[in-house]
């Protein structure tokens, strides 16, 4: 191969931008409760968590990044969409609590969609936004799965 072809081809690989490295799901535990969270390159933040070491079992979700550009009093319907399937939520102001015992399956539901997924990311829809996220599920397993269920399984 001439020596301008072999300088031409590293010039080529050289310019080739980097691929985005997706983030990792982290889980935190603190005053009875536990969240698992998983950040995107958007600047996202999506979380899941249970709050079961105090009277009132607490969980949720919350929302940080797109959610934010909606108007804060007012109700933010969202889908969490893994492997085609959608899992509904109300987030106002970010913060989605499922307080109905409906939503807190559909909470567990999700959090064992994430779990079997073998998919490597899922998205988070904003129907009346008109605009998505996407997140990775790279160690989902690690921030999610407890020995009895998910971490949202105490606050069913």
């Amino acid at each position: 191969m001439p020596m301008k072809r072999v300088v031409a081809l590293l010039a080529i690989l050289a310019a080739t931008p980097a691929e985005a490295v997706d983030y990792r799901w982290v889980v935190g535990t603190g005053q009875g409760s536990v969240e698992a969270s998983i950040r995107n390159n958007s600047g996202g933040n999506f979380i899941i968590f249970c709050g079961s070491g105090t009277d009132e079992l607490r969980s949720g979700i919350i929302l940080e990044g797109v959610a934010d550009t909606a108007p804060k009093q007012k109700p933010l319907d969202v889908q969490v969409v893994v492997d085609g399937k959608s899992f509904p939520f109300s987030v106002t102001g970010g913060y989605g609590p499922t307080e109905a015992r409906g939503a807190r399956f559909t909470l567990q539901n999700l959090a064992e969609a994430l779990l079997a997924s073998r998919a490597a990311d899922f998205t988070i829809e904003y129907p009346s936004l008109d605009k998505s996220e996407r997140y990775s599920l790279l160690n989902v397993r690690d921030a999610l799965k407890e020995k009895k269920g998910t971490i949202v399984t105490p606050c069913l």
